[in-house]
């Protein structure tokens, strides 16, 4: 299936089975919350089986960079499977752009570039997905030189250029940033239950990161609790899982170090 839509294969992250509407918080144990994760990890995401990282209810969130429409481990799922080997997605103009002007993408687009950790993946993909479009546009019509009136092609290969091109991309991140965050923040205080996979999905991702994980803890125990996993586990409602999430995310953007995923 993956090797013929690739926004349905499988994916190496282990995920958690969601099969219900109720409070579902860390690993239920026995072979329910172990070997079925386990087991379907590189399965394809099959629209029937749906996981708590789903936020269209469709396929899981997926890791993407900011300038390739493709996300990350996708291409030809039967190549990984066989041979272990991964294959890229084939470079947009806007990277082979980036590249020639000398600029490195995760530094563009850094772990620190949208602070707050539960807005980052969706603002990753949204940008995928217009990003190098827009690009195409801009570069051909947009006025890139207000001192020349030149358009980015226009303009002679030089320093000048690469750091038009860098505060071109800078503009679109910021306002990508912005608007999405709106819209979460927006979904968020409406309908909680229906970003509670986005949620638990950058919490876990988060939490890989050891330091994360101990500040994490000593927030919730400056709280009154003994670890960050007995804050979350004493939630009542789904409501307030989400929240308690949400509140422990906004010390995750500055313990992250400024390298790439």
């Amino acid at each position: 299936v993956g090797q013929f839509d690739y926004d349905q294969a499988g994916s190496p992250w282990i995920k958690d089975l969601a099969r219900s509407e109720d409070l579902v918080v860390g690993n239920p144990g026995g072979w329910a919350g172990t070997v079925l994760p386990q087991t379907m990890r590189m399965a394809p995401d099959f629209e029937f089986i749906q996981y708590t990282q789903s936020f269209n209810g469709k396929t899981d969130i997926d890791i993407y960079d900011p300038f390739n429409p493709v996300a990350r481990g996708k291409v030809d799922p039967l190549r990984k499977q066989a041979f272990g080997t991964v294959a890229e997605p084939p470079l947009t103009d806007l990277q082979k752009e980036m590249s020639r002007m000398g600029m490195k993408p995760y530094l563009v687009y850094t772990n620190r570039t949208v602070p707050n950790a539960v807005i980052d993946l969706l603002v990753r993909k949204n940008l995928s997905q217009t990003l190098y479009k827009d690009f195409e546009i801009w570069r051909k019509k947009g006025i890139a030189s207000k001192r020349t009136g030149q358009t980015y092609d226009e303009m002679p290969d030089n320093e000048a250029k690469a750091e038009v091109l860098k505060t071109w991309l800078n503009a679109k991140i910021s306002s990508e940033a912005e608007s999405t965050e709106a819209m979460f923040e927006s979904v968020a205080s409406r309908t909680p239950v229906k970003v509670r996979g986005y949620v638990r999905n950058a919490y876990a991702l988060q939490s890989r990161n050891k330091k994360a994980k101990e500040e994490f803890d000593i927030k919730a125990q400056g709280l009154g609790f003994k670890d960050a996993d007995d804050f979350i586990s004493s939630s009542e409602t789904v409501e307030e899982e989400i929240g308690r999430r949400r509140t422990l995310l906004k010390f995750a953007p500055l313990l992250l170090p400024n390298e790439p995923l």
